[in-house]
């Protein structure tokens, strides 16, 4: 399965907010790089959090994060 980035966090929780986000409509994610921010996130804030899905759901949960973010931003 080729896996494809759909977002960047800069930290470990809003990773996990998007993946409980993208797994409730049915896409399956893994999050990366979780263990490097967890040893070096007071150290090197530029590590990030790396959320992927299948390249064959990526455009979908391109949306769905999108459409969130608005969301968040109309509150």
């Amino acid at each position: 399965m080729d896996l494809v980035t759909v977002a960047t966090f800069d930290s470990v929780e809003e990773g996990y907010l998007a993946r409980n986000l993208l797994e409730s409509e049915g896409i399956v994610c893994f999050i990366q790089d979780v263990a490097t921010t967890s040893l070096l996130g007071h150290t090197c804030p530029a590590v990030s959090v790396k959320l992927q899905v299948s390249q064959e759901h990526a455009d979908r949960a391109g949306h769905i994060l999108r459409e969130a973010e608005r969301g968040k931003l109309a509150e």
